[in-house]
């Protein structure tokens, strides 16, 4: 996987962190907040495992 393609994946994921625990704030927004934590750590898994698949 290309490096700036790793880090743009990696900055996505970080940015649903970041909203997943803004949804997580009120319990208006709890489950969306939920859903945008599991995606953005399946993101992040998944690069990581692409990279290391890659690299040997």
């Amino acid at each position: 996987m290309n490096a700036s393609i790793a880090a743009l994946a990696y900055l996505a994921a970080g940015v649903l962190f970041i909203l997943s625990l803004r949804g997580l704030s009120s319990p208006e927004t709890s489950r969306r907040g939920n859903t945008l934590g599991m995606v953005g750590m399946a993101l992040a898994v998944g690069v990581t495992l692409l990279t290391l698949g890659a690299s040997g």
